[in-house]
């Protein structure tokens, strides 16, 4: 073998070397790429488990809220109303009594289920 085969040879050799190391680097990055977006894909999917938690506890605060402040509106809605019947009741007493409330009394009463009442 011939000084310019022995190079030939060692250039062929270095340069099979440098594809091997090329290959590896290669294999090696896209395995690197892969864990990556499997991590990036895990830490993704926990931070929507968690924001989608969040919400959902957002929504029940929310609706309970809603729901305390309907009730509380419902409840003065009765309470106005209640004092309203109240006063008019009280205002109607007087004009009863002018137009026979015993007839009027008795008809209520003929209204009532039938029990022994006092």
């Amino acid at each position: 073998m011939g000084l310019e085969e022995l190079i030939s040879t060692l250039k062929k050799n270095e340069q099979k070397q440098i594809d091997d190391i090329w290959q590896q680097a290669r294999a090696e990055a896209d395995s690197i790429r892969k864990q990556v977006a499997e991590a990036i894909a895990k830490i993704t999917e926990e931070h929507a488990d968690q924001l989608t938690s969040a919400c959902r506890k957002s929504v029940r605060v929310i609706v309970a809220e809603a729901d305390m402040k309907a009730r509380k509106k419902k409840l003065f809605a009765y309470q106005g109303l209640n004092e309203l019947l109240h006063a008019t009741a009280i205002n109607q007493l007087p004009r009863l009594r002018e137009h026979g409330y015993e007839n009027v009394f008795a008809q209520l009463a003929k209204e009532l289920p039938g029990s022994q009442w006092d």
